[in-house]
């Protein structure tokens, strides 16, 4: 039996949605951080999943992105 040894990782994201924001945005080494118009967001050049994280954001359907490694390759999946 092997002890101390971690086979599985998980990351946890919070999403917070609010329709008022007062100060600032900032980029980090990240990224650049940066207001988008709803409209433009289906053709612009968007980290791979936010297309689904907007649904999570926009409908009731969903409470969660569940993201897992298969065959070496990310696939994400939308959880009501």
């Amino acid at each position: 039996m092997m002890t101390g040894v971690c086979l599985y990782r998980r990351n946890i994201v919070l999403l917070y949605k609010t329709n008022q924001f007062e100060g600032e945005l900032k980029s980090s080494e990240e990224g650049r951080v940066f207001w988008l118009d709803r409209a433009e967001i289906e053709s612009a050049n968007l980290i791979w999943n936010m297309r689904e994280l907007m649904q999570i954001f926009e409908t009731d359907s969903f409470s969660e992105f569940f993201l897992k490694i298969q065959n070496g390759t990310y696939k994400g999946e939308l959880l009501g």
